[in-house]
Formats: C-alpha cells, sequence, structure tokens
C-alpha cells in the first residue's frame, strides 16, 4: 500500500499550484541554475535491512540543476544519495536520477513556488546480494525564495515512487525527500530586484519622460514642493546610474538651480519585491549616487544643500499589485525643505 506521504505531496502540489496561479510578473530570470541539496529521506514503510531490521530514515545528499525552456516552464534535473545502518552496522545505500519538467511562475516576489513531474531511475544497495534496480516517477513541490540576483533558497519535498516488477499500477514503494537547498543562478538574462531593467540587448529609452520640458518640472516644484521621477534607471542591482537617465536629470538639475540656497532631500523609493532590508540598503545607494551626479554636473549646488534618504517599499503611491503601479513606486523624489524660498520666476 503506497505510504500516506504520497498523498500530502500531491495535496501540497495543488495547493502549490492554486497559490502561484494568483500572481504574475514581467521580468526575465536567469536562464540555468544548481542547487546543492541537503536535507531527510523517509523511506518506505516497507524496506528493510538484509537483516529484516526495518529501514532507518537518515540524511539525504544530492543536488539540482536546471535549464528555461519556455517562459515558467523549466527543465529540472534531480539525484540523491542516502546510507544508513541497522544496529549491527550493516551499510545500505540508495541513489536516484530523475529528469523532471518544472513548472514555476516568473514571480519577482521574493517567494516563488514550483511544481515538478518526471522519471528516472534509482538503485538500492543491500550490505548482502544484488543491488535493487528500479524506474522512478517523482512528483515533488516546494518554494524558491530569492535572495538576490544569482542566489537563492530552494524548500522541497519530494516522492520518489519505485517501478513495481508488475507495472507502474501495482507500485507501491515510495520513498519521501525533504530538504533544502542554495541554489546558484546564471546565464541568460537577470532577475529584476526592485523593476530596474539589464537586459542583454541594447537599453530601452524612456523617450516620453527624457524630453520632459524644464516648465513642466518647474511648475511641479511650485505647486508641490517636489519633483517625483519614477523613471531614473541604474545599472541592474546597483547604483550605477544609466546613461539613458542623463537627459532627465540634467532637466532636474537645471529647475533646482533656479533658486539660490535650495534645501534637498533626495529620496530613493522602491516597489516591493525583494526584502524590505534589502530595498533599503538598495535606495539608498541610489539615492546618494543622484546626489553625487547633481553635485558633480552642477557647481552651483554646495554639499550641504543635498541630502539622501532612504525610504524603500515603506512609501508606495500607486498598488504594487500591478506592473504600472509598481513603476510609478520605482522613484526619485526631490523634496525641498525651505519651500519658503520658493518663488515663480518671471
Amino acid at each position: 500500500m503506497m505510504r500516506a506521504g504520497t498523498g500530502f505531496i500531491f495535496a501540497v502540489l495543488v495547493a502549490l499550484l492554486m497559490a502561484s496561479a494568483a500572481q504574475a510578473a514581467d521580468f526575465q530570470e536567469k536562464r540555468f541554475y544548481v542547487t546543492p541539496f541537503v536535507g531527510w529521506t523517509f523511506f518506505d514503510t516497507e524496506r528493510r535491512f538484509s537483516s529484516g531490521q526495518d529501514l532507518n530514515d537518515d540524511v539525504y545528499f544530492g543536488g539540482r540543476a536546471g535549464m528555461q525552456l519556455a517562459g515558467p516552464m523549466w527543465l529540472d534535473l534531480a539525484g540523491g544519495y542516502t546510507g544508513t545502518r541497522d544496529c549491527a552496522s550493516c551499510t545500505e545505500s540508495s541513489t536516484h536520477y530523475s529528469a523532471n519538467l518544472m513548472w514555476t511562475p516568473a514571480l519577482s516576489h521574493t517567494f516563488s513556488p514550483f511544481i515538478s513531474l518526471g522519471g528516472g531511475s534509482s538503485t538500492f544497495r543491500h550490505a548482502i546480494g544484488e543491488p535493487e534496480n528500479a524506474g522512478v516517477f517523482e512528483a515533488a513541490g516546494g518554494l524558491r525564495v530569492r535572495l538576490n540576483d544569482a542566489f537563492g533558497i530552494r524548500l522541497e519535498a519530494r516522492n520518489i515512487l519505485a517501478h513495481s516488477e508488475s507495472g507502474w499500477s501495482k507500485a507501491h514503494i515510495d520513498d519521501v525527500v525533504v530538504g533544502a537547498g542554495l541554489t546558484f543562478g546564471f546565464g541568460g538574462g537577470v532577475k529584476k530586484s526592485d523593476g530596474d531593467a539589464e537586459v542583454s540587448r541594447a537599453p530601452v529609452v524612456h523617450a516620453p519622460d527624457i524630453v520632459v520640458s524644464e516648465k513642466k518640472l518647474e511648475m511641479e516644484l511650485l505647486d508641490t514642493g517636489k519633483i517625483r521621477i519614477s523613471n531614473i534607471n541604474f545599472d541592474h542591482d546597483r547604483s550605477t546610474i544609466r546613461p539613458d537617465a542623463y537627459a532627465i536629470l540634467e532637466t532636474v538639475g537645471r529647475v533646482l538651480t533656479k533658486w539660490e540656497g535650495l534645501e534637498i532631500e533626495i529620496n530613493g523609493h522602491t516597489d516591493s519585491r525583494g526584502t524590505a532590508a534589502y530595498n533599503d540598503e538598495l535606495s539608498i545607494r541610489r539615492a546618494e549616487a543622484v546626489r553625487t551626479y547633481l553635485l558633480d554636473h552642477f557647481p552651483q549646488f554646495k554639499p550641504a544643500q543635498l541630502t539622501a534618504k532612504s525610504y524603500g517599499e515603506s512609501r508606495p503611491i500607486e498598488d504594487n499589485a500591478s506592473a504600472a503601479g509598481m513603476q510609478e513606486n520605482r522613484r526619485v523624489e526631490f523634496v525641498v525643505l525651505n519651500k519658503e524660498i520658493l518663488r515663480r520666476k518671471p
């Protein structure tokens, strides 16, 4: 009889599928990954040592590797080893290898669930006698936790069902592996940490925003005491300002230097993707980069006039549930602290 863990695994898969189907985002991940993996194997209750004793559950060592096929579909390779001993120090071991089709939505959120189905082979080596070779059907589900552009954590539960000599309909020996691993992503495009794009093709220039007029920004400054810009682009996961943002920064600088002595707080904001701590750290670096750019290109500013401050994801102005909302939330604001200086220019 198939162990109860199998039903639990499939219930987890269904839950993950329903949860992840409700989320979507448009970003490009790394195309390949490798994951050293460690966990624990719960052997089927029908497995026995050569001595006849119940098989002891034990530590699992393995790995995962994958390649993106199209969109959320990945080829996921899995393999691992578990060695165990009985009280007589009789060592027996189990190994498995499989190729799987994994579905994981390309989410820019910190947490990304996945499910996979596939098949391969397994070998169970007894202390005495010939090893048992079998085909296997594998079903897995879990969660990928993104740490940054190239690294993440993979949490997984996997059911390994061994092929019976009487056929798959009679298969009833299934082992369950649970564990975690550190994922290394590489190749292809890149993920976005807070939505700022860096892709292998030429950079996209947001022309409608970059030809924004000085007059329009000046009116915004006089009406609100600040200028809000949502398309100052940076190199991915860095505080390096991209060349396609120079024009808008030049326009902002020309407007802000029309009033001598303005004290300006440069605020960095992100959307909700990534951890709060990560977004805080990234947005302060980017606010500092904008401050440095203005000081370097507009000698009218004294360093004490410009300060940088990070708000990370804490002050959204739109709903982060949509791509358009996230774009608005990824912004730099130039806030005048001594607004009494602002006067309309003739």
